[in-house]
């Protein structure tokens, strides 16, 4: 019987009871929360609305920046798409082996089914490792083929470095190709096979749609939007395209090579003032958004820029942004400044009141939930009280939770933590008893009587509480059972309460990790002056009945049968074998080796036949096994 007052369990003083009733509940200091915020946003909603809906400020300002940059983000994006998944899709082929790049009767048929399925890409081809380009191109709807050696091509040598360099597919910046020069982004994608560099595929996609898209959208919007590669160089406008006959594409890039045309030489004057010095930063435009915005002083009159930094689509990162002057922009925003000022000081304090409550409300509720994820694995040594609050339903919880941890803290004390784990996975209606074969292994100290003769009862406590723990940490490391613990003996067992295969593996070596934890305990006690603790191990494979065995108040897991007692005679039988200057002695049964046999995790297991045993209790014979731990490399 346990002594209560031994139980570390808090007493709850009697005058806690009143003191729980004069503290707030949950529901009542939600319901207090929720009707200040109601009142706060339904009120300042009445308030604002009637003064910010004719002025549509936020679809003018996010509607035109945030969308419309994103809008511009997809574009490029789908029009890129096409390239990344043509590139990919021709080096998995080749690195697969279902193309030969030296077929290329063949690879310029693929190539140019790559090239239909995507109109979007204006090229594609495949260069090998020696520069050897194979490739298909589309002008005006007419497809060409291209078969010739660019060694003296420093543009596609540069390429091909490039992506054996980084060995990922990567997007190389601009480039002109096609009879009218047109400007078009290149996608590379190394091609290895067995670890070796082949080449790589490529595509180079026409960036000619994005300004025409941009010009759509100017024209819809009434503002200017841009694309640029860098901080100089125009990916996207809509003075790059040709229109009424004048070519103003091709007049924007001279003198460029084949980079896109810098802000000087695009013809809008406007643009070029984009990194001027900014007068004004517009936070406030944009709140949280991942966007910039801002004011210059743009020759005569004031812009503001607005645009988002993007990266990937090249070596250096793109700005999609628009401008536009900054009357247009101010005047709505003017007339809302003070009216957000107040929104944005109530929206705040609201803010900050929701969530001082809902910590409040949820602190103690997560450190209950903390406390129990421990419990609830087991960890009691890592398992703290949880505190008092002040609200009467969580205090009720922690008071509730506190008197559980110290109840199962005596229960881990008697209840191994290994088994109570297994058991807690198998479902609500407990364990059924079944006959089951299971491997189950006895320990003994040899000349233990002797040896606790010479000590006092504290001093052989101690020993045993030690020695149990040293030869627990191998058999749970293969994770065996240890069911009970007889005198100075131990009965540990595989197989159940969860389905191990190689139950029989999985005991030889937990008995091995045992015996050499107790090879390295001896050395120490040895050092010390102490006598070894020499032990003698016997593990016996059969079937068994495991289950809960007991009276309905007193009930152990645990295994019977003629397995168990076979197990602890061989256990005996080592008096026989032990040597005198041996810390220990594993002897295992034919059976065992049997099961050893049939199974496939058997490394590091070795067995010397010792010759048939009657064992005590049984008439029939029984092989006996030494088991030893096999040599490296055996």
């Amino acid at each position: 019987m346990i002594d209560q007052a031994q139980v570390p369990i808090e007493a709850k003083p009697k005058h806690a009871a009143a003191g729980l009733r004069r503290r707030p509940s949950i529901g009542g200091v939600l319901a207090a929360g929720l009707g200040l915020l109601i009142v706060l946003a339904v009120g300042l909603t009445l308030w604002l609305s009637i003064s910010v809906a004719r002025q549509n400020l936020l679809r003018m300002m996010l509607g035109s920046a945030e969308m419309v940059l994103q809008s511009m983000v997809e574009q490029v994006k789908e029009n890129l798409a096409g390239a990344e998944h043509q590139t990919a899709f021709l080096a998995d082929l080749i690195e697969r082996g279902e193309i030969d790049p030296a077929n290329e009767t063949r690879m310029m048929d693929v190539l140019l089914g790559s090239l239909a399925a995507a109109p979007e890409i204006v090229g594609i081809g495949y260069v090998s490792a020696d520069l050897h380009l194979l490739a298909v191109g589309r002008d005006d709807g007419r497809f060409s083929r291209i078969d010739d050696k660019w060694h003296g091509d420093e543009r596609v040598a540069s390429w091909v470095a490039a992506a054996k360099a980084k060995a990922a597919p990567q997007w190389l910046g601009e480039t002109r190709i096609g009879p009218d020069k047109a400007f078009a982004l290149i996608r590379v994608q190394p091609v290895f096979k067995g670890g070796d560099f082949l080449g790589i595929t490529l595509s180079a996609v026409s960036v000619r749609a994005l300004s025409q898209f941009l010009e759509k959208i100017d024209r819809e919007t009434d503002i200017n939007h841009f694309i640029l590669a860098g901080r100089d160089r125009v990916v996207a406008h809509r003075d790059l395209l040709v229109r009424h006959g004048n070519a103003a594409a091709a007049r924007s890039g001279r003198g460029s090579g084949g980079r896109f045309p810098s802000l000087e030489n695009l013809g809008d004057r406007n643009l070029t003032h984009i990194w001027d010095e900014r007068l004004e930063i517009y936070p406030d435009i944009i709140g949280e958004k991942n966007l910039t915005a801002y004011l210059v002083q743009g020759g005569d009159q004031d812009l503001v820029f607005i645009f988002d930094q993007i990266a990937g689509f090249g070596p250096e990162p793109w700005y999609f942004g628009l401008y536009a002057s900054e009357s247009k922009i101010e005047q709505p925003l003017e007339e809302l400044r003070f009216i957000l000022f107040v929104g944005l000081v109530i929206l705040v304090l609201a803010v900050a009141l929701s969530l001082a409550m809902s910590r409040a409300i949820v602190r103690p509720i997560e450190r209950l939930a903390a406390a129990s994820a421990v419990v609830r694995d087991l960890n009691l040594a890592d398992a703290k009280p949880v505190p008092a609050t002040i609200f009467r339903e969580t205090d009720n919880a922690a008071t509730a939770y506190n008197a559980m941890l110290g109840a199962l803290r005596w229960f881990e004390t008697y209840v191994p933590r290994s088994l109570a784990m297994q058991l807690m996975q198998h479902s609500e209606s407990g364990v059924i008893s079944e006959e089951r074969e299971v491997t189950v292994l006895f320990t003994d100290i040899a000349g233990f009587t002797s040896l606790s003769s010479r000590l006092s009862p504290p001093e052989l406590a101690a020993l045993l509480n030690h020695h149990f723990g040293v030869l627990a940490e191998g058999i749970e490391a293969e994770g065996g059972t240890i069911d009970k613990y007889i005198g100075d003996s131990v009965m540990a067992f595989w197989g159940a309460p969860d389905l191990q295969p190689d139950h029989a593996a999985r005991a030889c070596r937990g008995a091995l990790k045992a015996a050499a934890a107790l090879e390295a305990d001896n050395d120490a006690r040895r050092a010390a002056g102490l006598e070894p603790i020499r032990v003698r191990i016997g593990i016996h494979t059969g079937p068994a009945v495991v289950g809960n065995i007991g009276a309905p108040g007193r009930i152990n897991y645990t295994l019977i049968g003629d397995t168990v007692n076979a197990a602890q005679r061989l256990e005996a039988l080592g008096k026989a074998y032990i040597e005198a200057d041996a810390s220990f002695i594993v002897l295992i049964s034919g059976e065992t080796k049997a099961a050893l046999n049939a199974g496939t995790e058997t490394a590091g297991l070795a067995t010397t036949y010792l010759g048939d045993e009657v064992l005590r209790g049984r008439e029939s014979e029984t092989a006996v096994y030494r088991l030893d731990q096999a040599e490296s490399g055996s």
